[in-house]
């Protein structure tokens, strides 16, 4: 995933992980992996995997 920097901080980077995650959700997976800025994704929950 990846928006655009002349449109970046308007929250629609959050809205695609939110729908992203919903559509994993409603598709029965339990897991997620992802590969980005740890500092955008622990606010969705998101752990690093080791320390």
């Amino acid at each position: 995933m990846d928006v655009l920097p002349e449109v970046q901080r308007r929250g629609i980077g959050t809205r695609l992980v939110e729908a992203g995650l919903a559509e994993c959700r409603d598709a029965g997976h339990t897991r997620v992996v992802v590969l980005g800025h740890p500092w955008f994704y622990p606010r969705f929950g998101f752990i690093p995997a080791t320390a």
